[in-house]
């Protein structure tokens, strides 16, 4: 698959040139669009960062939502892999309702590696536009979990107990 000539330019305020850090770690390599039914009236599309079947993923909304697999109706629409070969997000449209869109990109270097020992590339460099908002919002989660992580490392915690108390307090 050829990247669209069209590329907008897109750049995120927090670059991960060069990141050995936890966004390593958690950031998803495949994603799926769902054209998710409930009883066949509730439509809505969703994207599930996960490379899981579409009965797994009917089965589980089932589970969810308390109710029978039977009014649960799933369709897969678009799936996106991470291409660290190539430095993009691959994707595959199926049927008729979504079609290949603009790529952009999060990154201010592009082609760029992800790390100086490494020869696989940053995917988020070429990213298909409908899929930018969703990898966005994981990138932020990851950096608030990170912030989060260090600030509980350069300061401390207190344990909670269950009833709420601080431990400290039950001396």
């Amino acid at each position: 698959m050829t990247a669209p000539t069209d590329t907008e330019e897109r750049v995120s305020t927090t670059d991960y040139h060069g990141s050995t850090d936890l966004s390593g770690f958690f950031s998803a390599t495949h994603w799926t669009q769902y054209k998710l039914s409930i009883k066949g009236q509730q439509t809505r599309k969703t994207f599930v960062a996960t490379d899981q079947d579409k009965e797994a993923f009917r089965s589980g909304i089932s589970s969810v939502m308390q109710i029978p697999l039977d009014d649960v109706s799933v369709e897969v629409l678009s799936s996106y892999d991470a291409d660290f070969q190539q430095g993009r997000w691959n994707s595959t449209y199926f049927g008729h309702e979504e079609t290949a869109r603009r790529r952009t990109s999060l990154c201010s270097l592009s082609p760029h590696a992800l790390d100086t020992s490494s020869d696989r590339l940053c995917p988020y460099g070429s990213i298909p536009e409908e899929l930018v908002a969703h990898i966005q919002a994981e990138r932020d989660q990851i950096e608030l979990m990170r912030e989060e992580f260090e600030e509980t490392m350069t300061t401390g915690t207190e344990d909670v107990s269950n009833n709420g108390q601080l431990d400290a307090e039950r001396g």
